[in-house]
């Protein structure tokens, strides 16, 4: 398939656009059909209800925590190695459902990093909770570039070599980050 993450960043990328303006969209949320009885592949790719089954708050959405604490423990976790997702399958629910956890998250940051993106975007952050996919994605990304003193909110931090120190008469630009008296404005 020419649908995926992959081909479309490689043509941004073959059509000349800087890598550091590409982000990757990570979803923290998962798609579920039901009806899924053809047991041939684990349910994967098989045809399945036109009705989709009730998620998190709305047909066919699972939140990764309400995959995580209600699915997870209860169905078979599969592996899709071209795709590189996991997925879910209840042979006696008939409900199958792709997702991303921490494998599938881990490669995609290391995707991004091999490829030198400028980092990652979610949707939607109330299907992590507690951080989870979030947080590898924040470690793996910006933990070796931020100073550890660097007080900043997660989505505001600038790498330390960014950082100029402020001077007086001098003009900066929007979203430019100085500091001053060990502070970061």
């Amino acid at each position: 398939s020419k649908h995926n993450c992959h081909t479309a960043i490689q043509a941004y990328l073959q059509a000349g656009v800087p890598s550091k303006k590409i982000l990757m969209g990570i979803p923290l949320y998962g798609r579920g059909w039901q009806g899924v009885t053809n047991t041939n592949l684990n349910g994967f790719s098989q045809k399945a209800s036109p009705n989709l089954p009730f998620g998190t708050t709305d047909v066919g959405l699972f939140d990764y925590d309400h995959l995580k604490s209600s699915f997870v423990p209860s169905y078979k976790r599969y592996w899709d190695e071209k795709s590189k997702v996991p997925y879910l399958y209840n042979s006696s629910t008939r409900i199958w459902i792709s997702y991303d956890d921490l494998e599938s998250i881990n490669l995609k940051n290391n995707y991004i990093k091999q490829n030198r993106l400028g980092g990652a975007f979610f949707w939607d952050l109330h299907s992590d909770r507690q951080g989870e996919l979030i947080g590898a994605t924040f470690n793996a990304l910006y933990k070796d570039i931020l100073s550890p003193t660097a007080n900043c909110p997660l989505l505001t931090c600038t790498p330390m070599d960014k950082i100029e120190s402020w001077e007086a008469k001098v003009q900066y630009k929007i979203d430019q980050r100085v500091i001053y008296q060990n502070k970061i404005y």
